[in-house]
């Protein structure tokens, strides 16, 4: 388990990485956006992963859609 920084070095060690960063420090430049900026996503694959989840996906909703008009139709014919 980390402990935790106690916030005055926290923020002597932020303020000293900001003068850094504006003298144009290139590792305290690159430290910034590495911890500050998300790294990009990785472009869905074809055929990969994320296309199978989305596929099946949409089948189990297009199944739900069948079957909510099935019940939906029972559901009149009861009624009338």
């Amino acid at each position: 388990m980390r402990k935790a920084i106690p916030v005055a070095i926290l923020n002597e060690a932020l303020a000293k990485l900001a003068i850094q960063v504006a003298q144009g420090d290139p590792q305290a430049v690159a430290l910034t956006i590495k911890h500050c900026i998300p790294a990009p996503m990785a472009e869905p694959v074809a055929g990969g992963v994320q296309e199978r989840a989305i596929e099946a996906r949409i089948y189990e909703l297009t199944q739900m859609q069948a079957e909510i008009a099935e019940l939906r139709k029972k559901l009149e014919e009861r009624n009338a």
